[in-house]
């Protein structure tokens, strides 16, 4: 199997369409009948009706196939730049003695009706029939029919057009377009599926059969396609008109005279749920607002309001401010490109919907026990801070939580905090040197090697805080930093689970405010999911521990337990319900230039 680099064949892909006019505009394809450079309506995929053949010189085919491909250390070949796969195309088809595949029919029950039916319904999967040349498959298809005798010229090219999109297409469906490690080069290390592109579709026997089998078909890919098919209808001339923020909060009882826009805008969002009817337009939805007069915020209202919160990860308090307000106007087409860039995401991941883990999706902020594809805990979770920590005299740190996985393998009671050395640099250091009784206090040690030293010895003005030869250790207790229960599982980043206690952040609506580990609300309950008949520790013998001492246990688990931090900023949840969620990392961003940096892509 050949495998060609993701990023080698982005770039590839970036600069061909452009590239591809310049040569027809230098005649690489002589034939005078057809202008292929002509701005006439663009047909994304051609129609498929019954074409009445043209017998076709196949060994003329071969031979323009030949000379296309050209051996791959050949490196001057204009049309072979073309391609994004041309070294796979050049062997795939020199085993065949370049004999076509696709051209020998135009029917739609033929391999190329077929592939032009998949090629046309890939919007289904959120992608865009021009990232595969549909557009230029559709004009060199059309060329031939209107001016069969250039058969000699155009057969070979559309021929070799629709393998590489064959090509590309089956390395997207199975992996995604982009390798996540590509993007997320510093925080990303979940398991995906292996991304090597291979000629093997072009031999498939049946070429629908083939797309059909290899798209993703796990609940969280379909649902989001699904989610795909609502909202396009949603969207079928429906143009949102902007609801205008009043410019302060709107509380319960309160008068405004936007209330009833907003209802009539929650009952048109409220179909945003798999397995109802067919979606109504807003404007076929009324309001007891618009009788004269009546301008109160009422409670039924307010508890609309709660539920279009909750789903889009705000702060369910039923006050109307600007961030539910902006959730309100967000446009549908944008609601839409979430949904895709989410399911690129799904096709990239490769871990099960059965069995026991945990997950933990960043931007909804909960932790999620699942077995056997059902939610048996639901758990808040604190995360990452959201923005790069700059301080003077310091190297900017990033402290987002990383999407990762790993086992969890073992726990640890009464845990002591080691002080992360940047944390050390950047906070404890200066702190201790602020308040001289700081680290007492805190139930902060000085540890070097295997030695405490007084910290009344230590005189910090003297040490780089960049280049410590010791270390802050917080001792176990109430107020450790990591609680009283720490969860352990590895990975290359470092981090674990743990409790705190710090309680008020689990109040806020986006809680983006540790170092990067992450903190659980009620660790107990992640323990009872933990924990298995085959543990020595039961979930009251470690109540009891802890109840009595607060000397440092760790104990294994019996079960390794897999846990999956992702991330997923559109899903839906177990009662159909599309959820949407703030970007907290900015990782839709990086994400959606990559879509628009691929030619013809519409992003």
């Amino acid at each position: 199997m050949n495998v060609e680099s993701g990023a080698g064949r982005e770039a590839r892909r970036r600069w061909k369409g452009m590239l591809y006019h310049a040569l027809l505009a230098c005649s690489l394809i002589a034939f005078p009948a057809c202008n292929l450079v002509e701005k006439a309506r663009p047909a994304s995929v051609p129609e498929r009706e019954d074409v009445d053949m043209p017998s076709i010189d196949a060994e003329a085919v071969a031979a323009g196939i030949r000379a296309i491909l050209l051996p791959p250390e050949d490196t001057i070949s204009p049309r072979k730049v073309l391609l994004s796969h041309p070294k796979l195309l050049y062997h795939f088809y020199r085993s065949r003695d370049f004999a076509p595949v696709w051209v020998q029919s135009f029917e739609p029950s033929s391999p190329m009706g077929k592939f032009l039916a998949v090629l046309e319904h890939v919007d289904e999967h959120g992608l865009d029939p021009a990232m595969y040349g549909s557009e230029r498959i559709s004009r060199l298809r059309s060329s031939f029919l209107s001016a069969p005798s250039a058969a000699d010229s155009v057969l070979p090219l559309l021929d070799v057009a629709i393998s590489d999109a064959a090509i590309s297409l089956d390395t997207d469906l199975r992996a995604g377009v982009f390798a996540p490690m590509d993007l997320y080069p510093e925080n990303f290390n979940l398991p995906v599926k292996p991304r090597r592109s291979s000629a093997s579709v072009l031999a498939a026997v049946d070429i629908a059969e083939h797309f059909r089998t290899i798209a993703p078909r796990n609940g969280r890919y379909t649902s989001l396609q699904n989610a795909l098919r609502l909202l396009r209808q949603m969207a079928r001339g429906d143009t949102l008109e902007t609801i205008p923020f009043p410019g302060g909060k709107i509380e319960p009882g309160q008068h405004a005279t936007i209330l009833g826009r907003i209802d009539r805008r929650i009952r048109f969002l409220r179909q945003l749920r798999l397995g109802g009817s067919p979606p109504l337009p807003e404007n076929a939805f009324t309001s007891r607002y618009d009788a004269k007069g009546y301008t109160v915020y009422d409670s039924a209202l307010v508890e609309n309001v709660k539920e279009f919160q909750r789903n889009h990860g705000l702060l369910d308090d039923g006050v109307i401010g600007e961030r539910t307000v902006k959730m309100l106007n967000m446009p549908l087409a944008e609601r839409i490109r979430l949904v895709r860039l989410n399911l690129e995401r799904c096709r990239w991941l490769n871990f099960p919907d059965t069995g026991s883990y945990v997950r933990i999706n960043i931007p909804e902020f909960y932790l999620h026990a699942v077995h056997d594809d059902r939610t048996v805990e639901r758990i808040k979770v604190c995360l990452g801070m959201r923005y790069t920590v700059v301080i003077r005299g310091h190297r900017p740190m990033n402290y987002q939580t990383p999407m990762t996985w790993g086992y969890i393998s073992a726990i640890v009671l009464n845990p002591p905090w080691y002080v992360p050395p940047s944390i050390a640099a950047r906070e404890t250091y200066y702190a201790a040197l602020k308040d001289s009784t700081y680290l007492r206090r805190h139930n902060y040690r000085i540890v070097r090697g295997d030695s405490v030293l007084r910290s009344g010895s230590i005189r910090l003005k003297e040490y780089d805080p960049n280049n410590l030869p010791f270390r802050f250790v917080q001792g176990p207790g109430e107020a450790n930093a990591l609680g009283r229960i720490k969860f352990v599982f590895d990975n290359p980043f470092g981090i674990y689970l743990h409790d705190t206690p710090k309680r008020k952040p689990f109040t806020y609506a986006t809680r983006t405010v540790s170092h990067g580990c992450i903190r659980v609300e009620e660790p107990m309950r992640l323990l009872s999911f933990l924990l298995t008949p085959r543990d020595r520790w039961t979930l009251d013998s470690v109540r009891q521990y802890l109840d009595r001492t607060q000397a440092t246990k760790t104990f294994s688990l019996a079960r390794k337990t897999p846990i999956y931090i992702d991330y997923m900023t559109v899903w839906v949840d177990t009662d159909g319900v599309i959820q949407f969620r703030d970007d907290v990392y900015g990782k839709n961003r990086v994400l959606a230039h990559a879509f628009a940096a691929l030619p013809g892509a519409k992003w």
